[in-house]
């Protein structure tokens, strides 16, 4: 990786961290009207977004930190889904989990964008 491509990729990582920061703020907003499952789901996926952004970026730090939100995020809904639904969710954090100790960040994206595909099938 060169240095100019090392500073492109941080300056997309960056603009991409804002909008999800933005979009989280809306949520804090939006949370006195709307069911707080809903708000926390929505959550859940702005930071598995967060976990592309920075894994696009190399930065397994951030990952680390992505991921342990993720797990803590789940936690607060997991009691409004189906069980089904619930296991999917848990058996993708399983694999970002075993990757991120892997490091393997390749894997760490795959998952993520897989994550994000099985959050839409889930009702909440």
């Amino acid at each position: 990786r060169t240095l100019a491509g090392a500073t492109r990729a941080r300056v997309r990582a960056r603009a991409a961290t804002a909008a999800i920061d933005v979009a989280q703020s809306s949520l804090d907003l939006q949370l006195r009207h709307r069911p707080q499952t809903e708000i926390d789901l929505a959550r859940f996926e702005l930071w598995v977004r967060q976990v592309i952004v920075d894994e696009a970026a190399g930065d397994i730090g951030g990952v680390r930190g992505d991921i342990a939100t993720l797990e803590w995020i789940r936690d607060r809904f997991s009691a409004a889904l189906d069980p089904a639904g619930l296991t999917r969710i848990d058996a993708h954090l399983v694999v970002l989990r075993e990757s991120l100790v892997d490091q393997d960040l390749g894997a760490i994206a795959g998952e993520a964008a897989s994550l994000l595909r099985t959050l839409d099938r889930v009702d909440g």
